[in-house]
Order: structure tokens, then C-alpha cells, then sequence
């Protein structure tokens, strides 16, 4: 078999899982649902300067809200906030309202 061809063989499937993966990992934050109190904001953290929200549950445990694609501000987010996402959603509740949070 010539070596071009092995190389298509071996090339085609690590690209499509590649590109699989790459798409799940975009669309993950929208998948995200949570509801709870943001307890610690990081806006610009140390991976790639990406804003880092933690949100306490009532039940205790803590989430981790961070990507991207999140376009909130401080202006509009502070520590002690109710936040609310609904899975699928490019909105929050903060405070009881509806704001864009994923672009």
C-alpha cells in the first residue's frame, strides 16, 4: 500500500474525531444548566484570560462557569448574584433578569 494512502487512513478518522471534538467542546457552555449564588469571579483568569464564575448550589456544591463565549461584565455580574442557566440556553437570569451571557 503506498504511503500517501496510509496516510489518508490514518489522517481521515483523527480529523473527524478531531472536528467531533471541537464542535462538543464549543457547544458545551450552552449545554451547561445551573442555578445558585456566583460565589468567586475571576474575569480575566489564567487560562487565556477567560472570565472564571463559581456558583455555590443550595445543595452545597460548587460549579465552575468559565469559556470563552461567556460576554457578561462586572457591570452586570457581581459576587452574591442568584444566576440561573437553563440548558440550551444563550441566556441567564441574574436577579430574576433575562440577560445575554453566550455569544
Amino acid at each position: 500500500m503506498p504511503s500517501f494512502l496510509k496516510f489518508l487512513a490514518l489522517a481521515i478518522p483523527v480529523l473527524g474525531v478531531g472536528v467531533f471534538m471541537s464542535i462538543r467542546d464549543h457547544d458545551e457552555v450552552e449545554r451547561m444548566a445551573f442555578s445558585g449564588r456566583v460565589s468567586f469571579i475571576e474575569w480575566e483568569s489564567h487560562n487565556h484570560n477567560m472570565p472564571l464564575i463559581e456558583i455555590s448550589r443550595k445543595n452545597g456544591t460548587k460549579i465552575k462557569f468559565s469559556s470563552s463565549r461567556i460576554i457578561l461584565d462586572s457591570n452586570q455580574l457581581k459576587v452574591g448574584d442568584l444566576i440561573t442557566k437553563v440548558s440550551g440556553s444563550t441566556t441567564c437570569d441574574i436577579n430574576e433578569k433575562s440577560v445575554p451571557c453566550i455569544k
